[in-house]
Order: C-alpha cells, then structure tokens, then sequence
C-alpha cells in the first residue's frame, strides 16, 4: 500500500476518480491517504449521483445522472446528464426558474412535439424512436444541424417520403430507421455516421443511389445485397469491405470506387436474376437457396474462387446434369444437391 501512495500523487488521482462509480470507492481513496481529501475538495462537479455536499462539498455545478437524483439547495448550475424530450426540458426550465440549466441528450419525440419545434430548438440533439413512423403526410424533410443521433424506426412505413436531407453532424442511425420507405430514391449519409443498425434500408424498393462512409460498409451491405433497385453507391474513405457482398453490389461498388475492395463476394439469389447462372471468378460463396427448384438448370460452372456452397443451394434442380466442383471448394451446405440427378 505505501509504494501506492508513493506513486500516486493528487493530479493521477484526479485522473483515477474518474473512473470510480460509487461512494464508497471515494471514502476508500481518502482512507488510503489523507491527502486525497483535497481531489475531492478541488472537484467543481460530482462524478457520481449524490444526496447531499457531504463528498464533495466545493461543486459548482450540479450533475444529476438520473430522474432520481435530488436538486441540491444552494447550486444554481445544473447539468442533466440523462436522455429527457423537450417536453419534459420545458417542464424543467419552468419549475426550476432560478436553476442555469445545460442538458446532455434531448429528445424529439413525435407524441409530445410539433415538426416545427425540432428545427427551431436547438437543445434537442435526438430524434426519439418512432417519432415519424408511417406518417403519410411526410414527403420531404431536412434535419437540421443541430441533430447528431436517430432512434429505432424514426421514417417506418413512410410511404410517401420521397426526400430527407440528414444532419453532417449526425452519428448514429438506428435499427429500422428508413425501412419500409418505399418512395426514398437517394440517400446520403454523412461521414461522421459510424452506427447504422439492422433492417435501416429494409423494404426500400425504390432506392437507386446512395453514399455512405466506409466505416459503416460492413454492417450496411448486408442490407444492400436485397436492394434490387440500386444503380449507383458511392463510399466516402479507402481501404477494404469484408462484409459478405452479392455480385451485383460488388460491382457497383468497386466500378465506381477505385479506393474500395470487395474481399468476400458471394452470388445470391438476386444475382442470378441479373446474370442468371454467370457466376464469376472472385466469387468465394453461393448462397442458401440461391438456385432452389430451377427445373432448367442442366448444366453450371462454378469458378475456383468457390469455398462454399449453401444450403439448399440446387436443390430441386432435376435437370442438373453437368457440374464441376472447384478443388478449393471447403463447405457443402446442407441438402445442396437434393434431388439431382448428376454424378458429382
């Protein structure tokens, strides 16, 4: 314990008592070395929830990190740490007059706001979840600057939204946001977006172009690879995808991104709508299902890049008479060749 005190001095405690969570961790440090008692006094907020000054008695500025967390007599400077709508901001501001307030995370939410206090108050920073679902009236919209995250299925069953322009500042997308937009043609999504959940792009039949940061291409072309529509994505930075991508989405993304490499091309079943049974070299997956039931396929060649065949792949093919099986192929899904007549 000495060699402790010995190489801690106040400044790396200060730095340490960042990290603490409760009260008991603080009494603790002070136990270790009388000294400490002076970081807490020197401490202009409270890291941690509190009920009274008795810690930390020299705040300035009050950091309340839950609804739970008392108002304290005597700091006139609040900082709300935890998600609140503007409703319940508002509601604050006028029970507590005399209380400087500054809030972490407010949240538009379409229930309690009207459209036009989400562009005219720039305290809020969240677009709740559902906040637009299936709201028909809406067909075009521009988020304003002021918008850095987007909740869970914000634009779902937007029917007739044909248009949104999104904030630069905005970092998060949330799962289901755009889905089921199925009048949305273009997209751009800003560079500091680094989330973007499942299902975003579900059941957008319309889109044709989008833009997108590559830091978000692995959890986005998944989601692309069904996009029948599209004809044209461009990404935003260098370097490589390793996420699963269909042929189709690998050549407009590697067309028309020369800093860009596909690793893992896989042929789905929307690709063999495109270019029927034209499987290239580069390919390394056929998806599950992809040929299921094709009573005309007699004959296939699948390239040497092939190290799995899916599930199901040709199963049902009854005429598949003639195919050849790569020497690094590694993995034959389950009932692949179910029901066909060749000799492999």
């Amino acid at each position: 314990m000495n060699s402790i005190k010995n190489r801690v001095d106040g400044y790396s405690m200060l730095i340490v008592m960042k990290y603490l969570e409760y009260e008991s961790d603080f009494i603790n440090v002070v136990c270790v070395n009388s000294k400490y008692k002076r970081n807490l006094d020197r401490l202009r907020f409270n890291p941690i929830s509190i009920q009274s000054l008795t810690l930390f008695p020299f705040i300035q500025t009050l950091f309340l990190y839950s609804s739970f967390d008392p108002f304290i007599k005597g700091i006139n400077q609040v900082q709300i740490c935890y998600p609140i709508t503007y409703k319940e901001q508002q509601i604050l501001i006028r029970k507590h007059k005399t209380i400087k307030f500054k809030f972490s995370h407010i949240e538009y939410n379409g229930n309690e706001n009207t459209i036009e206090q989400l562009f005219h108050c720039k305290d809020i920073t969240h677009i709740g979840d559902n906040s637009f679902s299936q709201n028909l009236a809406l067909k075009t919209i521009t988020l304003p600057f002021h918008i850095i995250d987007i909740g869970n299925y914000v634009f779902f069953n937007c029917f007739n939204l044909t248009r949104i322009e999104l904030s630069n500042r905005l970092t998060n997308i949330g799962i289901g946001c755009f889905s089921g937009c199925i009048g949305l043609k273009h997209l751009e999504i800003p560079t500091n977006v680094v989330y973007i959940g499942s299902d975003a792009l579900f059941d957008c039949t319309s889109l044709e172009s989008i833009s997108f940061p590559l830091q978000i291409a692995n959890s986005l072309c998944d989601q692309l690879n069904v996009t029948k529509s599209l004809t044209s994505i461009k990404i935003i930075g260098k370097g490589r995808i390793d996420a699963f991508v269909s042929q189709y989405i690998s050549h407009l993304i590697e067309d028309n991104n020369n800093n860009i490499i596909c690793v893992n091309k896989i042929f789905t079943f929307y690709d063999t709508q495109r270019y029927g049974r034209q499987i290239e070299y580069g390919i390394k997956e056929i998806e599950d299902n992809c040929f299921l039931n094709d009573s005309s396929l007699d004959a296939i060649f699948i390239p040497s890049s092939v190290s799995k065949i899916g599930n199901n792949c040709f199963s049902g093919c009854t005429s598949l008479t003639s195919v050849s099986l790569p020497p690094n192929l590694k993995i034959i899904g389950i009932n692949s060749f179910y029901n066909v007549p060749c000799v492999l």
